[in-house]
């Protein structure tokens, strides 16, 4: 059915925007109207003889088909969506309407380009779950994780990463992502750029002979506090458009406040679990650890033992050099602890100048070393501020289960022992 056919009424039907489609029984195009290339991206002349599946979405090409039956069948079918794959590679979201000719064997369509629409209410659901995640998920990794799934439905991309500033120390550090090894040198670049200049958003094309390597990103930002930043990338044959930078943005505004959220949770825990001087943890964490301790002592049948450290004559280190000092003392003591246990061992200030120390497990003819080594490491002299200072300590253990099955019983038979050493060293 050339176009000619159609006479003077084929000239009008290329004034539309909607694409007028006729297919012939083999599913080839025979008549195309003009306006395929805003459809399609193809001119008439590109589309006329070739065969709809090779133009069709591959994963919708299946439903087409049944759906192309089913016109057929019913002669009409008023309503139907499809992907169809442009010219410059995009994906258009075609409506069609299509009647089955039986008298001619061919199938007359109206494709209508509905892109707009479907991204929009895409971008709308995306948003919501986004919104929706932020306020319900209070991990921040499966935040990050739910929210990389939401923005890569909507939005092709290779890659998702989300650097953030350290409260502390104002290093960048790379707490997401997913990409090749290549994509994510060059996400932690541009997220630095991203992080010096503050910028509302960075956008990074480069060119090779496959294509694009596009990068998109924005700032992590609460008020005017740059927490982070969001990157996404990926390799193809279109840029991100302005759709897309409005996405990546809202994503960006949600991530940041989850991010804010998380790090005020944490410093709400740190406050109430850990020494605000040593960064120890305190009592109430110290006897949360040893209860689970129990639980596993009862059920690996296992032993471990609590230490008791008491520093002696510590009020006159206070008393001479000043409480400045002496809290230096505490932090140097502090760390000399920590080193003489393992990493999975737990070293907790009670109050003061004593400590407490959960050795998990352990055995029996251990203890003994253990309290030698703690002894010797804190009596070596230390130079707080050009002052050389020695100070010995009293150490009492409790081992579990002979001296108690539970925290309170296992502190109290330890810190009787640590007097007793008190006053045999007095």
């Amino acid at each position: 059915m050339p176009a000619n056919q159609f006479g003077e009424l084929a000239n009008y039907m290329d004034l539309l925007l909607d694409a007028i489609c006729v297919v012939d029984v083999n599913g080839q195009f025979v008549y195309v109207s003009g306006g395929s290339e805003r459809v399609f991206g193809y001119r008439p002349d590109e589309m006329i003889g070739r065969h709809m599946k090779d133009m069709v979405h591959p994963d919708d090409i299946e439903t087409t088909l049944a759906k192309v039956q089913e016109t057929i069948q019913n002669k009409l079918l008023p309503y139907f969506e499809n992907r169809y794959i442009r010219k410059d590679g995009s994906i258009a979201h075609i409506m069609w309407s299509a009647r089955w000719l039986a008298d001619n064997g061919f199938r007359v369509a109206v494709a209508r380009d509905i892109s707009s629409k479907v991204r929009y209410e895409a971008k709308q659901r995306a948003t919501y779950a986004i919104s929706e995640a932020a306020n319900n998920t209070q991990d921040l990794q499966a935040l990050l994780k739910q929210i990389h799934r939401i923005v890569g439905e909507l939005l092709p991309i290779d890659s998702f990463s989300i650097v953030l500033l350290e409260e502390a120390t104002a290093e960048a550090v790379l707490c997401y992502e997913v990409a090749s090894v290549t994509e994510q040198t060059n996400a932690i670049s541009l997220a630095q750029d991203i992080l010096h200049s503050q910028s509302n958003l960075l956008h990074h094309t480069r060119a090779d002979q496959s294509g694009l390597t596009c990068w998109l990103g924005a700032p992590l930002k609460r008020q005017d506090k740059v927490l982070g930043a969001l990157l996404v990338s990926r390799h193809s044959t279109q840029d991100f458009d302005a759709s897309d930078e409005e996405l990546v943005q809202f994503a960006s505004v949600q991530i940041a406040s989850a991010v804010e959220r998380q790090q005020m949770i944490a410093r709400l825990q740190q406050m109430a679990l850990y020494d605000a001087l040593t960064q120890l943890p305190n009592r109430s964490l110290f006897e949360d650890r040893v209860n689970s301790a129990i639980t596993r002592a009862r059920r690996d049948q296992h032993k471990f033992c609590l230490l008791y450290i008491d520093l002696d004559r510590f009020k006159q280190v206070n008393d001479q050099h000043g409480h400045h000092i002496g809290d230096q003392l505490l932090i140097e003591i502090s760390r000399r602890l920590k080193h003489c246990v393992r990493e999975s061992d737990t070293v907790a200030r009670l109050a003061g100048d004593e400590f407490v120390i959960l050795i998990e497990p352990v055995q029996h003819d251990h203890i003994n070393l253990i309290t030698h080594k703690i002894s010797h490491a804190i009596a070596a002299t230390m130079l707080l501020e050009a002052i050389p200072l020695q100070i010995e300590a009293s150490i009492g253990y409790a081992l579990y289960p002979e001296h108690g099955e539970q925290p309170n019983d296992l502190l109290r038979h330890a810190d009787l022992r640590m007097y007793a050493a008190k006053r045999g060293s007095e």
